[in-house]
């Protein structure tokens, strides 16, 4: 009877028959079998859990653009009211859109915004509520500089406010984007006939200086840019040649010429035979005199001395000044012969400057503005009568700084400010710099600003008169 075969011996398999699991797996099959369990795990994580919302992404979001819906609905709702002319819920609608669509920057919201602030502004106006509807045509203008709807309302709230010098410059700005506007040609009839011609002037002139002042700051951005943009190019130049210097430095090496010899010709060379020096005198010679000149220098023949005459300095005839006849009573008598003659009239001239540009001497007076000078500083420089040939002339060059306040009637707002003058002759073809500096923060408001600087300009013109007068009252004081 065969026995049977323990647990401690193991079966051994037929020969020439290879178990399956016992058979080794390649690398690649290995890292496939890898990859395949990661990943299927990854799948029955995704399935379970809960904070997955890609499953979502195909479905519309219903809250999306709501803002926009709804302040397009407050629009309406506002336009309705406007028609009915139930104004004060027209603003409380329009007020809606604006706080909605308050910190939004896509075009079409900015749109609705700036469309309903000009519906606003439109609304105040109708109400009367000018401050108000100056300030919406502001926050529109910020935004927009071209928009007329905004020009023309801000317009006829200054008019209505008696400020027609603002309301004046609103429609010349509307009519440089629309210039076949008929309302807005039609308030600047209105407006020309009652303003100054001068105050018209004048507003123009402020316009055209803000657009030269645009092109010129578009251009000085333009020339930074292109100045910078020159600078990094030749920055990268530079490192490009010093990355070819180090490159072509280790591997040439520099062949340096051999200076070139320099040739002497011997005629530049004059002998000095003197007992003094025996050596060879470069540039030099020996003239009919003996003395050691340069090589250049020419003698005089007999002839040429005939001709020039005796060239020895001689004393002058101190009586010869005595005999020439005053020209005029107002020289010394050490200036017998009338030539020149200056006198000192520095203290008349800054006593003269102080008081015609004092503090009553100076007032500009209008129906929006008034500017007084409130005192003259840094009074410095000279003055002096001059006697030349006979012709009296006065002359001086002074500087000095005016202080003034402009109060504006409107509001009761005030500015203090000085301007300096440098360099002030009695050239009128070179008038003095004017430096203009404010004391302070100045005015907050645009339109305040505006008026502010009519009146710095009015002060100007004025100076201008006054420092006329001066160089009038110097001429008669020569007649004296």
């Amino acid at each position: 009877m065969a026995s049977m075969a323990t647990d401690d011996q193991a079966e051994e398999p037929h020969v020439g028959v290879t178990a399956p699991h016992l058979i080794p797996k390649t690398m690649d099959e290995q890292l496939k079998e890898a990859l395949d369990q990661a990943n299927n795990m990854n799948a029955t994580k995704t399935k379970n859990d809960a904070n997955d919302y890609s499953r979502f992404d195909a479905l519309d979001d219903p809250d999306e653009d709501t803002h926009l819906d709804d302040a397009k609905g407050y629009k309406e709702e506002g336009n309705r009211f406007f028609k009915m002319r139930n104004y004060y819920e027209a603003i409380e609608k329009y007020t809606e859109v604006v706080n909605v669509l308050k910190t939004k920057d896509e075009p079409e919201e900015v749109d609705v915004r700036i469309a309903s602030l000009s519906n606003r502004a439109a609304c105040h106006l109708k109400l009367r509520n000018f401050k108000d509807c100056i300030k919406d045509c502001d926050t529109i203008l910020k935004k927009d500089k071209q928009h007329t709807k905004a020009l023309f309302r801000r317009a006829q709230a200054h008019k209505s406010k008696g400020m027609n010098e603002l309301a004046y410059r609103d429609i010349l700005l509307l009519l440089d984007v629309d210039g076949a506007n008929k309302s807005g040609l039609k308030e600047k009839k209105k407006l020309e006939k009652d303003l100054h011609s001068r105050s018209r002037d004048a507003i123009r002139s402020r316009i055209e200086k803000e657009k030269r002042d645009v092109v010129e700051k578009a251009r000085k951005k333009k020339e930074d840019a292109r100045k910078k943009k020159m600078k990094a190019d030749e920055k990268l130049r530079q490192e490009e040649r010093l990355k070819n210097m180090a490159t072509s430095s280790s591997t040439a090496t520099i062949n340096m010429a051999p200076p070139a010899k320099v040739v002497i010709n011997k005629d530049d060379i004059v002998k000095d035979t003197s007992e003094e020096s025996g050596e060879l005198m470069r540039g030099y010679k020996k003239t009919k005199d003996g003395k050691t000149t340069s090589y250049f220098t020419r003698e005089l023949d007999d002839k040429a001395k005939a001709l020039l005459g005796d060239t020895a300095p001689k004393r002058l005839d101190q009586s010869a000044g005595r005999s020439v006849e005053r020209k005029t009573s107002s020289t010394s008598a050490w200036n017998s012969a009338g030539t020149y003659e200056e006198r000192d009239r520095s203290q008349f001239c800054t006593n003269l400057i102080k008081e015609m540009m004092g503090k009553s001497a100076v007032v500009v007076d209008t129906d929006t503005y008034t500017v007084n000078v409130t005192g003259v500083k840094k009074v410095e420089g000279e003055g002096s009568m001059v006697s030349v040939r006979g012709s009296l002339r006065f002359i001086w060059d002074y500087s000095f700084s005016v202080n003034y306040k402009v109060l504006l009637k409107a509001n009761n707002k005030s500015i203090k400010g000085s301007l300096s003058y440098v360099d002030f002759t009695q050239n009128i073809k070179e008038p003095p710099v004017v430096t203009k500096k404010i004391i302070g923060k100045g005015f907050k408001e645009e339109s305040d600003k505006v008026i502010g600087d009519q009146g710095v300009a009015a002060l100007e013109e004025r100076m201008e008169s006054v420092l006329g007068a001066f160089s009038e009252a110097c001429k008669k004081e020569l007649e004296q």
